[in-house]
């Protein structure tokens, strides 16, 4: 999504102050250069509640405290204190905390308002002798006068001094406001009407004359947009605008009103307000036009760019690593990427909100070798590898089991020993003593966890890879010895997996607000940090952000990889907590309803600033790499003759290594050439054909180039030659009615016989000059003959149109006495076609299409033993993917033979009907909004959806990353293969009788292609698994005689299919009739 949210419409906070209003209107209000200075509140003067107490002596055995008095919370009773504070204006506000904390690092509660705000880290103080210290809580957003800060009881004994407020250098309140032209005050023959519909508000004013002048408000001196409504009926009008016309050097300035009948809004560009009231006239100028209403918007502060690079501290990153990196950097600060722990969750979020996060978080816990003793197994590769194809991003940590000293006791179980209270295990003690078995370890559980990261790598999966996370909160073992160790370990994991493993398919991220512990610069990418806050609290965590800011001087990405409430979209960028992406927590964290809510759910995956799974980029795996260009390109061809022709090229360039070229034919891929190649013998062409070649390059990355250099090439025509072979070749004049025969004897069509090749007998004909009907005759008595000699089909060609039939089929037909076969070509007359038919096949070729036997048509034939061949000319442009064959029935209505495809090598359409008939190959428009991940995925796309196999899902989308559903699938299959039967019906216990699906899965089941579950249910909704849809086509292929083989794609065997992904099954079997 390209999207900047946090300079679009902005949504009123429910804290926010709302202003005066003016002339019934709401006035929304720019951003103000705020003047107050700091505020100090000491802790005398706010209200406490519970165990909270003012105080002024020490706590405990304390003697160091030398401050004024403080809010004690050195109970473990729940308590509170309320400060009551002032601000100038609506906006942000930086909040420092003077705390008394004797014993470590404490965390307090924050609400502003009444709405929570987040927990606030009170760090341990590390100056000797010192009990006091002031810590950053970050911005909050206060409205002008009056405001509560409020502090509850989190976690451990600590007292609060007092509180600081400074300006955050900006106040932020609502946008835009909307004025009402019938309020305005009107002069010279203005006047109010209501007339018609499509106005705003009790009416507008008509101008034929005169002018009307609002009175507006502004909070502060500035730039807005102009932006008003209005109609001219009357033709082409002006209006003059004018604002605070009463002032000295006041002017106007004219503003063009296009002829329209109906109520409009166009901008007026910007005007410059004064603080406070201000003007702004309509004059008549080429007055009779109306005037609705004007909106003022503060025209917005430039945003602070980022100074995070598109590099990765791994020199060797994989194509996928740095082509995901460009594009979390090009979206930070623009949108927030939504991710779930767990793929289950992920779709149950799809379940309630109809969209799926853009990353799904995973673990590795199950791979620790502790755990792999006791008997666990995993299978979190192979669904990263799932999800990876979806299109997700894949994030991933590690809950790693302690290599040794489990407790495994009651409560301090063996499955619990990442935590430091159910391991012995001392890290400290493993990385000093590297000859210790405990350091072995340690090398040896990286190697375990290297062979799955190897395994995602191979398959081309970037990962943001995010180990020790949490170390600085002492809980697991790896952070139990202080900040020291746990940078040592990430060096060493960060060595043991780059250079020895080798993995350069891994971005680093580091999991800690504390600059103690930051490990380096040179071995991490992104910077992040977990947050849990109290259920129902979506703030946007401001105070984290700017520490993790800090830590890293705006110089890395900074990310929520794991969070127990979703932040609200809404706040994220007005408070500029530009977090690169969250993931939620597993479990109750996401489901329980409490945590997050339905609705807030719903608004968050919904939401324009927030990046789900069908917004992100196609081409992720290679966004934003540079392809080559082509500088004064050129594509040459020489030695052309009737089959063959040498192309030579140049002009490829590129900062990397070009390692391959592609040349096309005709919009297809012909061959792939090495990258020190400049030239390529191209043959088995047709005699006197027009071919379009073009030549792409591509680099190491495997970016290729677009717009590579092409040619023409007109291949020489055939030399003149006398048939000698009067059974494949026979161009007698036109008879009558430019009808003609061609006859061929049991000689000649033994002959044929004699030189079949791979079981086919191949019979040709040429048409005569002004020949609109051309019958071919063979002998009857010799199709028995043939097959017991073993050959299976016949082919009866003649140039423009071709016809091939199994030999079998043929000889169900025929009886004793029949005597003679007869194919029959024939053009028709366009003018013999209806209006509907003519429009639809924009001047197609229409061919009719017959077989006799001694006169007597034969109308049916099973499909898969006849296959039409007609000549088709393919537009420069056209997508030979939507080139669809017709049948024309008898009453002029069209019918598209779903099985019909373009053949780019041969240039025709090629298709398998059941009967003989009138058809017509055409284009069909297909234009989707949205593109396959792949050219291959968005072929199959366009080809379905060219056949009416397969629809959009609303306002010109596929939605290729789509889910799709059991029914959904049975629905294609069914009908890609014109298997419909109105007879069928089904037994499935949760199949409704009056679906839309109902008739398909009916039908599907009486053939055989689907089974039930145990329970007697079908699961019409649940989603297809690559499993099941590759057994349905297994059905499917041998039901209609292909012999397509069977899918061992055991590793992502439990997978689902996505919308793009079915329709590539699909339209690759179809295809695969031939």
């Amino acid at each position: 999504m390209g999207f900047n949210y946090r300079w679009g419409t902005r949504k009123v906070l429910f804290y926010a102050l709302i202003l005066t209003f003016v002339m019934g209107a709401i006035p929304l209000y720019p951003y103000v250069n705020a003047t107050a200075s700091a505020f100090k509140y000491e802790a005398a003067s706010a209200e406490v509640e519970g165990a909270a107490q003012f105080l002024t002596t020490t706590a405990g055995g304390d003697i160091e405290y030398i401050g004024n008095g403080y809010i004690s919370f050195f109970t473990g009773d729940p308590g509170a204190a309320t400060f009551h504070v002032q601000a100038a204006a609506t906006g942000l506000y930086k909040l420092n905390i003077g705390y008394y904390s004797p014993y470590g690092r404490k965390v307090t509660s924050l609400l502003v308002n009444g709405q929570s705000n987040g927990e606030i880290e009170l760090p341990a103080i590390a100056d000797a002798g010192s009990v006091s210290a002031e810590a950053s809580a970050g911005k909050v957003m206060l409205k002008q006068g009056d405001n509560t800060i409020r502090f509850e009881r989190g976690w451990g004994y600590y007292g609060i001094e007092y509180i600081t407020l400074e300006s955050a250098d900006t106040v932020i309140v609502p946008d835009t406001s909307q004025y009402e032209a019938e309020a305005g005050i009107l002069a010279g023959g203005a006047e109010i009407r209501s007339t018609g519909n499509g106005y705003s508000g009790d009416g507008y004013v008509f101008i034929p004359g005169g002018s009307v002048q609002l009175n507006v408000s502004a909070p502060a001196e500035g730039f807005y947009t102009l932006e008003f409504g209005y109609r001219a009926s009357y033709g082409f009008k002006k209006t003059l605008i004018t604002v605070n016309k009463k002032e000295a050097g006041a002017s106007g300035f004219e503003v063009d009103l296009n002829e329209s009948a109906e109520f409009v809004e166009i901008s007026a560009g910007k005007v410059f307000l004064n603080a406070g009231n201000n003007t702004i006239t309509f004059d008549a100028n080429w007055s009779w036009y109306d005037i609705d209403y004007i909106k003022l918007t503060p025209m917005p502060i430039e945003n602070k760019e980022h100074q995070v690079p598109k590099s990765l501290i791994n020199p060797n990153a994989t194509r996928e690593a740095r082509a995901l990196m460009n594009y979390l950097v090009d979206n930070y600060g623009k949108n927030i990427i939504s991710g779930q722990q767990e793929l289950s969750d992920a779709e149950w979020i799809y379940e309630k909100t109809g969209k799926l996060p853009a990353m799904v978080s995973f673990d590795l816990i199950d791979y620790s070798p502790t755990r792999v003793a006791h008997g666990t197994k995993s299978e979190e590769t192979e669904k990263m590898m799932e999800w990876a194809e979806r299109g997700g991003i894949v994030s991933l940590c590690w809950h790693w089991n302690s290599p040794n000293g489990l407790i495994d006791v009651p409560g301090k179980e063996w499955w619990r020993a990442f935590y430091t209270d159910s391991t012995t295990f001392d890290v400290e003690y493993a990385l000093s003593h590297p000859d210790s078995e405990e350091y072995k370890l340690l090398l040896g559980d990286i190697d375990v966890i290297a062979i799955q990261l190897k395994r995602l790598q191979d398959a081309n999966i970037p990962v943001l890879w995010r180990p020790l996370h949490e170390a600085e909160g002492g809980w697991f073992w790896w952070g139990a010895k202080g900040p020291e160790s746990a940078k040592q370990l990430y060096r060493l994991m960060y060595e043991r997996l780059t250079n020895e493993h080798q993995l350069n398919n891994l971005i680093w991220v580091w999991n800690s607000v504390s600059s103690d512990w930051y490990p380096g610069d040179d071995v991490v990418d992104i910077i992040s940090t977990d947050i849990y806050n109290q259920a129902g609290d979506y703030s946007p965590n401001i105070n984290k952000y700017d520490r993790l800011v800090e830590v890293v001087k705006d110089r890395k990405l900074v990310a929520l990889p794991e969070t127990g409430t979703i932040p609200d979209p809404d706040l994220l960028p007005l408070y500029g907590a530009d977090w690169s992406w969250f993931s939620t927590w597993t479990g109750d964290f996401i489901r329980n309803g409490i945590y997050n809510t339905a609705e807030h759910l719903t608004h968050v995956f919904n939401h324009e600033y927030v990046i789900t799974l069908d917004e992100l980029p196609s081409n992720l795996s290679t966004y934003g790499l540079k392809a080559p260009e082509w500088i004064n390109a050129e594509l040459q061809a020489a030695n052309v003759n009737q089959t063959n022709a040498t192309l030579s090229w140049s002009g490829a360039s590129s900062e990397q290594e070009i390692i391959n070229y592609l040349i096309y034919k005709d919009g297809i891929q012909l061959a792939a050439v090495n990258g020190s190649s400049s030239s390529y013998e191209v043959s088995g062409l047709a005699a006197g054909t027009k071919y379009t070649f073009k030549v792409e390059a591509a680099t190491r990355d495997g970016v290729w180039s677009v717009g590579g250099p092409q040619i023409e090439v007109t291949t020489l025509s055939e030399p003149i030659v006398t048939p000698s072979n009067p059974d494949t070749s026979q161009p007698p004049a036109a008879g009558p009615g430019g009808k003609q025969t061609i006859q061929l004897n049991s000689a000649e069509f033994e002959a044929a016989v004699a030189k079949a090749q791979k079981g086919t007998i191949l019979v040709t004909g040429t048409p005569a000059a002004g020949a609109k009907e051309v019958k071919v005759n063979i002998p009857a008595e010799q199709i028995a003959k043939a097959i017991d000699k073993g050959l299976e089909r016949i082919e009866v060609n003649i140039g423009y149109a071709a016809i091939t039939i199994s030999l079998s089929e043929l000889s169900s037909h025929l009886s004793g006495t029949s005597a003679t076969i007869t194919f029959t070509f024939a053009i028709v007359d366009p003018s013999q076609m209806s209006d509907l038919a003519q429009a639809k096949l924009g001047g197609a070729q229409v061919y009719d299409l017959n077989l006799d036997i001694d006169g007597k048509k034969i109308t049916t034939f099973h499909a898969a033993s006849l296959k039409v061949v007609l000549n088709y000319s393919l537009a420069t442009d056209a997508n030979s993917n939507t080139i669809v064959t017709y049948h024309i029935k008898e009453n002029g209505e069209l019918e598209v033979v779903k099985n019909s495809y373009y053949d780019a090598t041969t240039k025709k359409v090629i298709f398998h009907p059941t009967h003989f008939s009138q058809y017509a190959a055409a284009a069909v428009d297909v234009s989707f909004k949205d593109k396959g991940s792949s050219a291959a995925s968005q072929d199959a796309i366009d080809y379905l959806a060219a056949r009416g196999i397969i629809q959009g899902k609303g306002n010109g989308l596929f939605k290729p990353l789509d889910l799709v559903t059991r029914a959904e699938f049975v629905q294609i299959i069914i009908q890609a293969f014109d298997l419909n039967d109105d007879a069928a019906s089904n037994t499935f216990n949760d199949v409704p009788s009056d679906g839309w699906y109902t008739k398909a899965v009916s039908t599907a089941q009486k053939l055989g292609l689907i089974k039930g579950k145990e329970n007697g249910s079908f699961g019409p909704r649940e989603a297809m698994t690559k499993q099941d849809a590759a057994a349905v086509l297994e059905r499917v292929a041998k039901l209609i005689g292909s012999t397509a083989g069977k899918s061992n794609d055991s590793i992502l065997a439990k997978s689902v299919v996505n919308r793009e992904q079915a329709a590539e099954m699909v339209s690759n079997l179809m295809r695969f009739l031939d």
